[in-house]
């Protein structure tokens, strides 16, 4: 990649792109150029307000490394038509190149994924951002976008949402950012809330690691690890359009045998664990149950597996993700 352009990327994933008629897709390259070239003001072919609106939005969530500019002016003409757009820059063209650069680096940890199957890039993606990322409650500089994740190591929903895209394009693999909201929102100040779609072999799930980042205590979790429209609709409401997520049996959980299907499955994994010395477990019900009391059950039967396969006195801790059905449970005999 020559460090001396702004974007200059192999083949980057636009599928929003994909959704756009033929003569907002001229609309679409006509001001992604101009952005690449730090234009002030940017000819499009008239156009509806409304058919520029959503030509920038998606120009902005398919191209991650346009993180130099968040809003434009529209210049009207008689026919009430924009003919032109104007960019806000939130740096210079200088400023912009050198982070760019910095960018570039950073993608260089990824260099080895190339070679990996699907599998393991989403595995080794999602867990760099674990590992290496914080959600920014602050709402302070560049956390929405890709600068506030690799500069900083913090940023909101929207940033990292473009950085797991930008590492996706980078290793080959096709994903977008998906725009909604959560039905429990992370924070008060945040409306919406972005995460992705990745398609591994041929299908697509939903990845929501800002989600899994927040959830994280001592253990990496994976509640929000490639799931099927059923699963993330539970607590999610999808506003973009999206491909469909049909696929079923693709989370983690259940690619780990981390699934319990029934109340009996779960004590008998809770004995295995228990006989081979794990304090800490977590494991997602695949079950019908009230989520009323299903903390209770899911904590009677730890209490009563460990107090039958170790004769001494212990504490248990647990963190529930009811919507999810997730359970983290620890063990401090």
């Amino acid at each position: 990649m020559s460090a001396n352009t702004i974007i200059d990327f192999n083949n980057p994933s636009q599928y929003y792109y994909s959704l756009l008629s033929n003569d907002q897709r001229l609309i679409y390259r006509t001001i992604l150029d101009g952005m690449k070239s730090f234009m002030d003001e940017i000819a499009i072919p008239p156009s509806p307000g409304s058919a520029v609106s959503v030509v920038w939005d998606y120009i902005l969530l398919d191209n991650p490394l346009i993180f130099y500019v968040r809003s434009y002016v529209q210049i009207i003409n008689s026919q009430k038509n924009v003919e032109a757009v104007k960019p806000s820059y939130e740096l210079t063209k200088q400023t912009a190149k050198q982070y760019h650069n910095d960018v570039v680096k950073y993608l260089l940890k990824f260099n080895a994924l190339r070679s990996k199957s699907e599998s393991e890039k989403v595995l080794a993606i999602h867990d760099h951002c674990l590992t290496n990322f914080k959600y920014d409650y602050t709402f302070g500089e560049n956390v929405y976008s890709i600068l506030g994740a690799i500069l900083k190591k913090s940023a909101v929903c929207e940033g990292i949402a473009k950085f797991v895209k930008l590492a996706f394009d980078y290793v080959g693999m096709k994903s977008m950012v998906v725009i909604g909201e959560l039905k429990k929102p992370i924070g008060a100040s945040e409306d919406g809330h972005a995460w992705n779609i990745v398609e591994v072999g041929g299908k697509f799930h939903h990845l929501d690691v800002t989600l899994d980042m927040t959830m994280m205590d001592k253990i990496k979790r994976y509640d929000y690890y490639n799931l099927s429209d059923k699963d993330i609709l539970k607590d999610h409401i999808i506003s973009s359009r999206v491909p469909v997520c049909a696929a079923y049996g693709g989370d983690y959980y259940s690619q780990q045998s981390l699934r319990m299907d029934s109340i009996e499955a779960f004590k008998t994994f809770l004995a295995a664990c228990f006989k081979r010395g794990e304090k800490t477990i977590i494991v997602k019900m695949g079950f019908n149950h009230n989520t009323q009391n299903i903390s209770e059950v899911i904590m009677e039967a730890a209490k009563q597996q460990y107090a039958r396969i170790h004769n001494n006195s212990f504490e248990i801790e647990m963190r529930s993700n009811i919507d999810q059905m997730v359970f983290e449970i620890h063990f401090k005999p």
